[in-house]
């Protein structure tokens, strides 16, 4: 998928793979780079967000363009990977193992594009739960190039994904794993961390899920917020309320 994405975009650039291991091994990854002097970087949406915290300085400065997909990138996120790579932008990609990638958008400081599929046709849906009208199953066949030959085409293929769409354009794509039920109510990753951003004392975020399985026919998800200083009462239940507000 990483190298599909490159080449979609028409990226003059060198590939390489970096051995995950080294993620677990700072200063080889670091020695690596420095050899390497990369000024894309191609990695999972939240990994990038990571590097952003531990890459030396010079190494962050050098990164021009962000390429992230597999988890669902949020404005928040967007924002805070961008804010450790001063120099970058950020391109967003849905992709599919089998070909690359299907759609794209594009990230500054200053502005968010709205998804792009320049060789797909995008199919909507819309999902059961009337409140979240917003949000789309979304369906991707791909258009085959003249004299273009793959092992797996794609028609009408379902990942699992979710469009959320705005004036009918897809502003965002969530994970389908973002997606979890609390107590009745459907909740999105984007709509936790929109919540979590009004209150500016509150550090963290968690949400502990019990799924569905032969022991625990009765999922439930518990939160749990960190928070600068005292703890304000009644935050959980303050949380609760505008999630089912929604």
């Amino acid at each position: 998928m990483g190298y599909g994405a490159v080449e979609e975009l028409g990226a003059k650039v060198a590939y390489f793979q970096i051995p995950i291991q080294f993620i677990r091994m700072p200063d080889l990854l670091i020695n690596e780079l420095r050899s390497i002097k990369p000024t894309v970087l191609f990695s999972l949406t939240t990994t990038a967000f990571l590097l952003g915290l531990k890459l030396p300085e010079d190494i962050r400065n050098d990164i021009r363009v962000i390429l992230v997909g597999g988890e669902t990138l949020t404005e928040e996120l967007a924002k805070a990977t961008l804010e450790n790579f001063p120099n970058a932008m950020i391109i967003d990609v849905l992709g599919m193992s089998e070909e690359g990638a299907v759609g794209y958008r594009i990230v500054t400081k200053k502005k968010t594009t709205n998804f792009s599929f320049p060789e797909s046709i995008i199919v909507l849906e819309s999902i059961e739960e009337e409140e979240y009208k917003e949000y789309h199953k979304i369906y991707v066949t791909k258009i085959m190039k003249e004299g273009e030959l793959t092992g797996l085409p794609l028609f009408n293929y379902d990942a699992g994904d979710l469009a959320r769409v705005e004036n009918g354009e897809i502003k965002s794509i969530l994970r389908i794993k973002d997606a979890i039920s609390l107590a009745g109510a459907t909740l999105y990753l984007d709509q936790i961390i929109s919540i979590v951003h009004r209150y500016p004392f509150l550090i963290d975020f968690v949400i502990i899920y019990h799924p569905l399985s032969p022991s625990n026919p009765k999922p439930k998800a518990i939160i749990r917020v960190g928070y600068v200083g005292e703890k304000p009462a009644g935050i959980e239940d303050e949380i609760r309320s505008l999630i089912y507000e929604r």
